[in-house]
């Protein structure tokens, strides 16, 4: 008994010495400046006890003497400070402008600029918000190397075409895999009608993202870089990382962004047009598209059109019309547009947990007539960690978009209209601002005979309007299960929806003038899960080790319908039960799956030498069994030989070699294995079938490419 007497004492006085160690700590941070940074957080390094520093850096924590406090902030370096016997702790963090480079590679992998032995391009998010664009990929044009951006139109919501390092495969498709907040995002244009005999500036899916709550963007060029991502990132990857979707703490508490721009537009250029001859040929009158005819000089008035006399016998009462120039007959019919744009951002949170949002509403009315593009997009994120250790991070966002405009193409083509195909070629001694309609909404032009429709009256009527949404959801987490043991797992789902009307009216010189609406309806959901587990062990005082495993799921689900109805009974009434035709053009569905495994394992040498190697498999569902499984594997390194040789000067101070060779492996698109009929539309009530114009092969096998990259 006196021996448990005895013990229970001992631990009283053992419990009450180390009570007595926790000693209440004063201090402030402060940057290398001397300026406080405020709401920094400072934890008990082991233990959960956390404090967040106030307003001017000053904070107060209970720590025993031994204790290491450890300091964060938003764009600071992370300290650590080892509690002795003052009660009073000045802390001064370092800004992340002293730190090296770091940039976020493949699946989210950070890594210093020095150990890459690969091309990456890391772009300024301010860059891009400079000028108001509606597309994201407007805004990087020409500051990226390596990187060709080119858009299909200048009409508003046109789609936007990134292409890196040329074309690099056979099936044509040579864009690279964008990834936002760790999810595929597809940048597909959904193309209804021919562009080539009178479809419209169709738009692709990365318009939809909102460039004010971009945080980073980085662009692999090389397929080193993107042999981690196999099949998907053959082409290069693009990896953008939000705002919300990070959810990183304000450098002051809360903090609230405002954004509102406008900028204008106006068509870049026409051709110079002489205006010393109007309509006909060989230099005599006729009433025909082209400038070949008489001087004007040698001729004061000619016949009236006969379509505008027929419609307005007011407006000619001599049935002549003065024969003149009008100079700025093609110029007039283009206007100045406007882009305008509002965005509002939150981010706020505490040492634990963190909160953000980004809203923003951009109008873009074009310099062609009738033609807009709106989007308003909504973006939340939150991220909190756990006393057990486990970060959880959440982001949605939510994207809108409408975009209206005419059609454009060849206008020669039987049964095609184009809003500017014959407008650069008006005869100069055309007037195109009378009036474009007669009383019946028919249109008017000075030639007449159904060579092309007046661009005002098919501004007005021909138009295609298209409504897409875009919803994004992710959910990471990770916990480390000791100081080089570390688990990561992302689940996300990308959803994208796009409904269309494509209108042509009664008289239009397409469509046999009988009228055609045509509705288009598409939707895209791809899933993506991704497991890592990163180990870093301590080798030794010289080397430096990373390895990384994982699994990858991707799934694509897509769908397309298309409803085409033909001759409206009523004029103006533009629904498919008011056709006297209908058909059913498209009707598709596919559903692909990849599975992966991976690993990427770094060695570095005193940290200025570095070799990095992948290896990755994919099992594909669009492949034959037999050869759905393939391996690819990559190598790379980098030697900064400034660091290695210590080179120092005030006008050299980093030199860097590297090189890499790369094999990505690329998987086929769907039912491309089997020869089969194709279901066509009716005829007189019977079904039809045909045979596709593509061969299939059903021992189709993956593509792959090789590369070889050195730089410096």
């Amino acid at each position: 008994m006196k021996k448990i007497y005895f013990l229970m004492t001992m631990s009283l006085l053992l419990a009450v010495t180390a009570w007595s160690q926790a000693v209440k700590l004063t201090g402030q941070v402060k940057n290398v400046q001397g300026e406080p940074v405020p709401f920094a957080t400072i934890t008990v390094k082991g233990t959960s006890d956390a404090v967040s520093a106030d307003q001017g850096g000053a904070f107060t924590i209970s720590a025993a003497q031994g204790s290491t406090l450890v300091i964060t902030a938003a764009s600071f370096q992370t300290q650590e400070v080892t509690v002795g016997n003052q009660t009073n702790i000045p802390i001064v963090l370092v800004g992340e402008s002293n730190l090296q480079e770091v940039v976020v590679t493949a699946l989210g992998i950070r890594r210093t600029e020095k150990a890459l032995g690969y091309s990456v391009s890391k772009v300024d998010p301010d860059n891009i918000v400079q000028k108001s664009e509606p597309d994201m990929l407007k805004g990087l044009q020409g500051k990226v190397a390596g990187v060709d951006i080119r858009t299909s139109q200048g009409t508003p919501g046109a789609a936007t075409r990134i292409q890196i390092r040329g074309n690099n495969s056979f099936y044509g498709n040579s864009q690279p895999l964008i990834i936002v907040d760790g999810i595929p995002y597809s940048n597909d244009q959904v193309t209804t009608s021919n562009q080539t005999t009178g479809g419209t500036a169709y738009s692709s899916g990365i318009a939809n993202i909102d460039p004010n709550d971009i945080a980073t963007m980085n662009v692999l060029k090389g397929s080193s870089a993107a042999a981690i991502y196999g099949s998907r990132g053959s082409n290069g990857v693009v990896i953008i990382t939000t705002k919300s979707g990070s959810a990183l703490r304000g450098k002051k508490g809360l903090e609230v962004t405002a954004k509102s721009s406008v900028s204008f537009e106006n068509i870049a250029n026409l051709p110079d047009y002489q205006n010393d001859y109007g309509a006909g040929s060989q230099q005599g009158y006729s009433n025909s598209n082209g400038s070949w005819g008489p001087a004007f000089r040698d001729r004061d008035s000619i016949p009236a059109w006969v379509l505008y006399k027929n419609a307005f016998p007011e407006m000619f009462p001599s049935d002549s019309v003065a024969y003149r120039a009008y100079p700025n007959n093609v110029k007039d019919l283009f206007r100045t547009g406007m882009v305008y744009e509002n965005s509002v951002g939150f981010q706020g949170g505490d040492s634990k947990s963190s909160v953000s949002a980004t809203m923003s509403h951009l109008a873009h009315t074009g310099y062609v007539e009738n033609a807009n593009y709106k989007r308003s997009n909504i973006g939340l994120g939150a991220q909190t960690k756990l006393d057990m250790g486990l970060t959880v991070r959440g982001n949605f966002s939510y994207a809108r978009s409408t975009q209206q405009g005419g059609y454009f193409g060849e206008n020669q083509v039987d049964g095609a209209a184009s809003l500017f195909a014959r407008s650069m070629f008006l005869a100069r001694n055309w007037d195109m601002n009378l009036p474009y309609e007669d009383e019946n909404g028919n249109s008017l032009t000075p030639n007449g005979g159904g060579q092309f429709d007046n661009p005002r009256w098919s501004a007005k009527y021909n138009v295609a309007n298209t409504a897409e949404e875009r919803f994004i959801a992710g959910i990471h987490f990770d916990y480390n299960i000791n100081k080089w043991i570390r688990l990561d797992y992302n689940l996300g789902s990308n959803v994208a929806r796009l409904n269309r009307r494509e209108i042509t009216e009664v008289g239009s010189r397409a469509a046999q003038g009988l009228g055609r609406l045509v509705l288009d309806n598409y939707r895209k959901q791809e899933i993506e899960s991704n497991f890592l587990v990163t180990l870093t062990p301590s080798i030794s005082e010289d080397f430096s080790l990373r390895a990384i495993f994982g699994h990858n799921f991707n799934q694509r689900l897509t769908e397309n319908d298309t409803e085409e109805g033909n001759k409206f009974i009523v004029r103006g009434i533009h629904t498919l039960k008011n056709t006297a035709f209908q058909s059913f053009p498209l009707d598709y569905y596919e559903k692909r799956r990849i599975i992966g495994a991976f690993t990427d394992i770094t060695l570095g040498f005193r940290d200025y030498a570095f070799l990095n190697v992948t290896a990755r498999n994919d099992w594909s569902s669009t492949l034959p069994a037999a050869n759905r499984s393939y391996f690819y594997p990559s190598v790379s390194g980098s030697f900064v030989f400034s660091d290695a040789f210590k080179i120092q000067s005030s006008v050299f101070d980093f030199g860097k070699v590297r090189a890499g060779w790369a094999r990505v492996g690329r998987d086929a698109e769907p039912y491309q294995l089997q020869n089969i009929f194709v279901v066509n539309p009716n005829f007189l009530g019977n079904s039809t079938v045909g045979r596709d114009q593509t061969f299939n092969n059903p021992d189709l096998k993956p593509e792959f490419t090789q590369e070889i990259e050195v730089g410096t």
